[in-house]
């Protein structure tokens, strides 16, 4: 592996897409830290990720640390000096993007690759991209929202990831946060099957959240656990919620989220 530049492909798909075209150097992260707890501390993320990834993804006790902790370490390495990002747009993405951009400081250059464009990161987007990730892993949705309005015009392809991830708090009106709404619509359109909403979801989402099967099914389930009445407690970045009681909810009217007591 090339000693001074490294490619950091968004799952294991892009790393293979990567490696077809003649890339060298290609590390996949595999997380999906836009779903579930997420904490500022480092030691204590990959705890509680773990534990989640179990619980929720059905994964085998032991395989997170080879497959995201080792990683992290490689990515991590000082020796990089150029640090190529394929991430996209959506939440899922960027999420991680601002997590990554956080822990590589050391990095003389970083490069944000989505689909459209490569653009270098300048030190006030990489600056911007890491109060972004400790706004998004602290309790308050608020201070992230705030941080939206300060964003570098060169990172405006970021901002409706961002706005995605506050629209999945519940809503004033109807109580449940937007993917729960988007399978509302669905069903109401006659498509009720998990394998169907999950397509319908994927073809609807334009680029938002960027979600797998795993994470669509999820959200069915809390869908359905809202409809039947049940009280559920869910993770949105640091916040954890009871969805039918949160006190932070999203004011679709005003776009803001509001702090209800």
């Amino acid at each position: 592996m090339d000693s001074l530049e490294l490619h950091i492909a968004g799952g294991d798909l892009e790393a293979e897409r990567l490696l077809r075209r003649g890339t060298t150097s290609v590390l996949a992260w595999r997380e999906a830290l836009a779903d579930g707890p997420v904490h500022r501390s480092t030691d204590a993320l990959w705890n509680v990720r773990s534990s989640f990834v179990q619980s929720a993804y059905g994964a085998a006790a032991g395989r997170y640390d080879q497959l995201v902790v080792d990683v992290f370490q490689k990515i991590t390495s000082p020796s990089w000096q150029r640090i190529h990002l394929h991430f996209d747009t959506d939440l899922f993405c960027c999420v991680n993007l601002m997590f990554l951009v956080t822990h590589l400081r050391q990095v003389p250059e970083l490069i944000w690759v989505t689909r459209r464009e490569a653009s270098p990161l300048t030190l006030l987007d990489r600056v911007f991209l890491h109060s972004c990730w400790h706004a998004y892993a602290s309790d308050d949705p608020r201070i992230l929202e705030g941080l939206i309005e300060q964003a570098p015009h060169s990172l405006q392809a970021f901002l409706p990831a961002m706005q995605a991830h506050l629209e999945r708090f519940p809503s004033t009106i109807t109580g449940m946060g937007r993917p729960q709404e988007i399978i509302d619509e669905l069903r109401e359109q006659g498509i009720d099957e998990d394998t169907a909403l999950i397509s319908a979801f994927i073809a609807v989402d334009n680029n938002r959240y960027g979600w797998g099967d795993l994470q669509i099914r999820r959200e069915i389930d809390l869908y359905r656990y809202l409809q039947a009445g049940d009280s559920v407690q869910q993770h949105l970045g640091g916040c954890r919620i009871d969805v039918r009681s949160s006190a932070w909810r999203w004011d679709a009217s005003s776009r803001t989220i509001r702090e209800t007591v």
